[in-house]
């Protein structure tokens, strides 16, 4: 009796204002099969995004399906649908990548790969999570490039074709004559940058340029008893990671790559020039073939030099 008494001001209060009670009705949840009805396509798709396998844990399938990600449907769908219309949260251009990203983080914000998130290049500049990743699903991949990876908007084998929808520059670059086989398949951009947020410059998945390199290029680590300075430095000094009109990735064609460095004050005091190599009769051999890897070379480093009459010095990567 006592509690039929204290529900008594309630039931009055909610008479009096109905609105409040029609309120409370559309933020409710009427569940993914009301969502069907309308949303028949993107419903398609989740059937092979893991945001719908029950075996995966915390899947929005296992909670409130489809308003585990938009909101409660109450109200949207007693309007009769449409964008934006009831409150839903959508994923177009018009809502803010802060929203929209933390949509996604309210279930990934405790994945490691996303510990650097809040610190990344991509965070700073409005990059949101659905504007590499499809919400839904992964869409149809063209004929030849192989299988789609569920929750990417393309397959492994194109990744590169998500960042050059931004990094224009960096795309244009694969299609050089010298690069790495990004457009193969073979790797991808994420092998070497981690998108979700890193410390180190670029993004990239090491401390520095050449701990990423070497991660594939180990035989150029080293140690060496002769050392080439710029390769201890930086492999970006004399290579470009992304293409290169030149072989093997160089940024400026040998000998001119290698007289920024060796100027006139070594070797046989000569700068290499279109004087000086052409003159009428037959090209000097530092125009021919590979130029000054022609005695050259173990450029990026050597443990023993050509001529030990002069101290190991002269000679440092002259080897066959």
């Amino acid at each position: 009796m006592r509690r039929e008494l204290s529900l008594l001001p309630l039931v009055m209060f909610l008479l009096a204002f109905p609105g409040i009670s029609r309120a409370a009705d559309q933020n409710s949840y009427v569940g993914s099969d009301v969502c069907i009805g309308c949303h028949e396509k993107q419903v398609r798709l989740l059937a092979k995004s893991p945001h719908w396998k029950k075996a995966v844990p915390g899947a929005p399938i296992n909670s409130e399906g489809c308003e585990s990600c938009h909101g409660p449907g109450a109200a949207h769908a007693e309007q009769g649908g449409g964008k934006g219309v009831g409150g839903l949260i959508t994923f177009d251009k018009k809502v803010t990548a802060e929203r929209k990203s933390g949509v996604c983080l309210s279930c990934h914000e405790n994945s490691t790969v996303l510990a650097m998130w809040d610190s990344g290049t991509h965070k700073k500049m409005d990059v949101a999570c659905s504007d590499c990743h499809a919400v839904h699903g992964p869409p149809k991949a063209p004929a030849g490039y192989g299988t789609t990876l569920a929750g990417l908007a393309y397959s492994p084998t194109w990744e590169y074709q998500v960042c050059g929808k931004c990094h224009l520059d960096i795309k244009a670059r694969f299609n050089r004559r010298a690069h790495h086989p990004l457009v193969e398949g073979r790797i991808t951009c994420s092998n070497c940058h981690q998108p979700h947020g890193s410390m180190n410059p670029s993004m990239i998945k090491a401390p520095s340029v050449n701990q990423l390199c070497y991660t594939c290029h180990a035989e150029k680590r080293g140690p060496y008893m002769f050392e080439h300075p710029p390769v201890d430095e930086n492999c970006a000094t004399c290579h470009t990671p992304h293409g290169s009109v030149h072989e093997w990735l160089l940024v400026e064609k040998v000998p001119n790559l290698c007289q920024n460095c060796h100027d006139s004050s070594g070797h046989v005091g000569n700068r290499y020039s279109r004087e000086t190599l052409f003159t009428g009769k037959a090209p000097a051999i530092q125009s021919v073939s590979r130029a000054c890897l022609n005695c050259h070379v173990n450029i990026h480093g050597s443990n023993g030099s050509a001529n030990p009459a002069n101290g190991f010095n002269s000679g440092a990567y002259f080897f066959r």
